[in-house]
């Protein structure tokens, strides 16, 4: 039955609607489009901020002094940040936390005194080999760096938009409690007991899933009094479950969608003008510009010749053709089988900076892993897609309320229709429902909320794109 479903949702024209009261197509189509440019501009976001860095970087090499232009960004959007990687051997404690409050423009507060009465000292050395992540993500990867799986493990709280950094003791004690009335988002065709199930299971599957006592976590708790949900968590972690909330709610779906666009253009706007004050800096000093990465892939290079070339040489050739910083992630591809003498045999004509990695990375893969290159950090990052996939799982929500169902089915079979193609469709393995580890998608009143990899996503908002232009939605 689920299978024919799944053929239906792919092939289904019109008749009644996904949800009883639906939403008209018009609103629909504006939360899509919304999403859609805050995506845009969120890459953005992204790309003008790796730039100004590398700018940055660029006059300190050459000993001019750098400006603390992030400090000017709102501390939520400091905290929100994507910054570039961590990777450093031996590096004292002291100095990892003062590298990513420099990064970050997050201030950071160690309570060294009661690190060293647990035996943690500030000078201990550490290893660190991170991905891109935020602030709070990266301070958690240096704090179980310094507790090196000892018995006293560290952990941060947000104090007067500082992070505070003590034990996990500390922090367990240092929870904070507050009382949501979730009424507009319980289910109406189910019962009380279930719809609140529903919702307690949302949030703990998407938000500080590790940190829930039913779980075995040690801090987070849920409770429920009728519509009224009581929460106990950390206040980071009540910041992501009432921004979690929000995303679900239909009616403050678009006017959230509009009011983050509205910060994301005041971002851009600073972002704009640091970066050109930086580039002049550069200029003035006599100091090449390179073009941002993402404007440069369109970029025309020199023709290219390569006969019996090692892979590594011909990518550091079609760097100093372009300008840009390609990081290759060797240690990976060769774990996969591809090495980096593996000789390319390639004639590169009139292409651009992105048909000719394409082009070079087709030459030298081998075996079942797929390799491709995306942008991280201003540079140009290739690895393989499993690799990539691990460090891109996010959180979104799809509103299906406009979308029609073939006559005759229910509501439930149309939602189980939707869910069956995605996970059968879109990287099957992932899905935890089919013993993965990674995708998690849950329907609440016509919304579909899912975890999964920004590439998946692209492919489940292409999927349900299709059904809503077969729908005439």
């Amino acid at each position: 039955m689920l299978k024919i479903l799944a053929l239906l949702f792919v092939a289904s024209v019109a008749a009644s609607t996904l949800h009883a009261e639906p939403l008209p197509a018009e609103k629909s189509a504006e939360t899509v489009a919304l999403q859609d440019r805050i995506d845009g501009r969120s890459a953005e976001i992204e790309n003008m901020t790796a730039y100004a860095a590398r700018l940055e970087r660029i006059l300190v090499r050459n000993g001019l002094a750098a400006e603390p232009w992030v400090r000017q960004l709102s501390f939520e959007q400091r905290m929100a940040r994507v910054l570039p990687p961590m990777h450093a051997e031996n590096i004292r404690f002291q100095d990892a936390i003062k590298d990513l409050a420099d990064a970050s423009g997050v201030g950071i507060s160690v309570d060294w005194k009661r690190l060293r009465d647990a035996g943690i000292s500030s000078r201990r050395p550490l290893t660190l080999d991170s991905m891109k992540a935020t602030a709070p993500e990266m301070l958690k990867g240096i704090l179980g760096a310094a507790a090196g799986g000892g018995s006293v493990p560290l952990d941060f709280f947000i104090e007067n938009d500082t992070l505070k950094v003590t034990t996990a003791e500390i922090v367990a004690a240092h929870v904070l409690t507050r009382t949501y009335d979730v009424a507009p988002l319980l289910p109406p065709d189910r019962s009380l007991a279930d719809a609140q199930d529903m919702i307690a299971r949302l949030i703990s599957e998407n938000v500080a899933t590790d940190t829930w006592l039913d779980a075995g976590g040690s801090i987070g708790k849920m409770q429920f009094s009728g519509t009224k949900l009581t929460i106990t968590q950390s206040a980071a972690n009540l910041a992501a479950i009432e921004t979690f909330l929000d995303d679900i709610d239909a009616k403050k779906q678009n006017t959230r969608r509009r009011a983050i666009l509205d910060r994301q253009g005041g971002e851009i706007a600073l972002l704009a003008i640091q970066s050109e004050k930086l580039a002049a800096r550069c200029r003035a000093a006599g100091i090449h510009v390179p073009p941002r990465v993402d404007l440069a892939m369109d970029q025309q290079l020199p023709d290219l010749e390569f006969i019996s070339v090692p892979l590594a040489t011909c990518l550091a050739r079609i760097e100093q053709a372009s300008g840009q910083v390609i990081a290759v992630k060797w240690d990976v591809l060769e774990t996969a089988g591809i090495e980096r003498d593996a000789p390319i045999t390639l004639s590169i004509h009139r292409e651009t900076l992105a048909g000719a990695l394409r082009a070079v990375i087709a030459a030298g893969s081998t075996g079942n892993s797929r390799v491709r290159y995306q942008l991280e950090d201003n540079t140009i990052a290739i690895s393989t897609e499993e690799d990539f996939d691990r460090a891109t799982v996010c959180t979104r929500v799809y509103d299906l309320r406009d979308v029609r169902i073939p006559h005759g089915m229910t509501r439930q079979d149309a939602v189980d229709a939707i869910e069956q193609a995605i996970e059968t469709r879109i990287d099957p393995d992932s899905w935890r429902d089919n013993g993965g580890t990674i995708g998690n998608l849950r329907e609440l009143q016509g919304q579909l909320i899912v975890t999964q990899t920004k590439r998946a996503h692209a492919r489940i908002k292409a999927r349900l794109d299709i059904l809503r232009r077969e729908n005439g939605g």
